[in-house]
């Protein structure tokens, strides 16, 4: 439904000049909506440097790390492929060392004989065992009462199965068409896991022929179930094909045999090192850059960051890098290879002297960004990190200040949206009123035309 109001502004034709009166009026609303979006853009230059702060946060931390420090990990390798490196750690000895594997581990395998798959050769009742792996024994109970050879295997297999943490599993092996078999094998290698058979009887406690019956044979002899190799001439023996305790440091797998001595070699790995430092001088760049770019001043063409009245922001920029201009011990930044920019910007200008001091003086990096007193990430820390992070840090007071001057002057907002509806309201009833008083001598004056025409005149 068309209003009273709306036919009015199709055919006043003071509708410019109310219009003009409105927008005038509406220049304060509107510069307060202007402040909204700049505490707004002022918010978001904040949440960009929380972010960037984040970042070197994560960076410093790989590099202060203490348990898992990047500047004294090892790394090793091997020259064949039947063995394979795990892992290094930093107990590790850098050298070389000779290796040969005579055997591997084995898990041990017992196999009946094949039996007629349609023959019943147990005595129809129930039949048990005890079955050993390691150090823990349980027995194993069957009733074979109607079943043929064929079934009663299935059923042993799956009794065996049934056992929880035994170590040790079976299966029915299908010879051929007309014979079957009986697999146990244990889940873990070595001979402290031989699998172990006896006790074999009926219901009546008589004992069976186990031998003859089931003919149980061995896979491996029980010198074959072990891990057999030598280090340096050393002869050693394991359970298991993962050695974690015959070097310092290192843990290995073995996968075959070697034909004769292989090597192991324990060197420095660098990579980790100059990977963390690299993430450091990424995410200072960031932060640095994400300062710089919010808070500039150019006195020559008055252009200006978003944050540019954040003179604690500002100052910011200058601290990150006071921090790590000075020297350390007598090392500095260039002494690493690191180069600093005018804008503060750091760069990685010579990776060789980097990679040298990272594989001879791991120590000497080490100790540039961790020395408890003048170390640049110590330095970071309590300047930077001081002032970003934890409850009531600068970011978070300068965000709360920017949330509380939005509400207020979203506050202005409304009380100038009521003022102009009122105003309009207002405007439009006063020239209302001033046309109907136009209409009216309009009117007077035509009546006066025409009286005066009457008569002549």
């Amino acid at each position: 439904m068309i209003s009273a109001a709306d036919i009015f502004k199709q055919n006043s034709p003071w509708e410019p000049q109310i219009q003009q009166i409105l927008q005038l009026e509406g220049l304060r609303r509107a510069q307060f909506r202007f402040d909204v979006q700049v505490f707004e853009s002022q918010k978001s230059a904040l949440d960009d440097i929380g972010k960037a702060f984040s970042s070197m946060q994560t960076a410093m931390n790989s590099i202060t790390d203490e348990i898992d420090s990047p500047f004294e990990t090892m790394k090793a390798s091997a020259t064949s492929d039947a063995i394979n490196i795990v892992s290094t750690d930093d107990s590790a000895k850098i050298g070389n060392m000779d290796i040969e594997v005579g055997q591997v581990a084995r898990r041990d395998t017992q196999t009946s004989a094949a039996m007629d798959m349609e023959a019943t050769s147990f005595s129809g009742g129930t039949i048990s065992m005890d079955l050993q792996i390691g150090d823990d024994t349980i027995t194993i109970s069957v009733d074979t009462a109607g079943l043929n050879n064929d079934e009663v295997l299935e059923k042993i297999s799956e009794e065996i199965n049934s056992q929880e943490d035994l170590g040790v599993s079976a299966s029915r092996i299908q010879v051929s068409d007309t014979e079957s078999a009986l697999s146990i094998k244990s889940e873990e290698t070595g001979l402290v896991n031989k699998i172990t058979i006896d006790n074999f009887q009926d219901d009546n406690g008589e004992s069976l022929d186990l031998e003859n019956t089931l003919s149980l044979i061995s896979r491996f002899a029980d010198n074959e179930l072990d891990a057999e190799f030598m280090i340096d001439g050393v002869s050693m023996t394991r359970s298991s094909n993962r050695i974690e305790n015959a070097v310092d440091g290192l843990t290995f797998d073995i996968i075959g045999e070697t034909t004769g001595e292989e090597g192991i070699s324990v060197t420095r790995d660098t990579s980790s090192g100059r990977d963390a430092i690299e993430s450091f001088i990424k995410s200072f760049n960031e932060l640095n850059s994400e300062l710089r770019e919010n808070t500039r001043i150019n006195a020559e063409t008055g252009e200006m960051g978003i944050l540019n009245r954040e003179r604690s922001l500002r100052n910011l920029s200058m601290t990150m890098r006071q921090s790590v201009i000075l020297p350390v011990d007598g090392n500095t930044l260039a002494d690493l290879g690191i180069e600093m920019a005018q804008d503060g910007t750091l760069s990685l200008d010579d990776s060789d002297k980097l990679e040298s001091l990272l594989t001879e003086e791991p120590g000497t990096v080490d100790n540039f960004f961790n020395h408890e007193d003048f170390g640049i990430a110590q330095n970071l820390k309590n300047s930077v990190e001081t002032s970003l992070s934890g409850n009531y840090s600068l970011l978070d007071t300068l965000e709360e200040r920017f949330d509380t001057q939005i509400d207020r002057t979203n506050t202005r907002i409304e009380r100038e949206n009521v003022y102009l509806e009122r105003h309009e309201e207002s405007l439009r009833a006063e020239f209302n009123q001033l046309q109907q008083i136009i209409d009216n001598g309009e009117d007077q004056w035509n009546q006066i035309m025409n009286f005066q025409s009457s008569l002549g005149f």
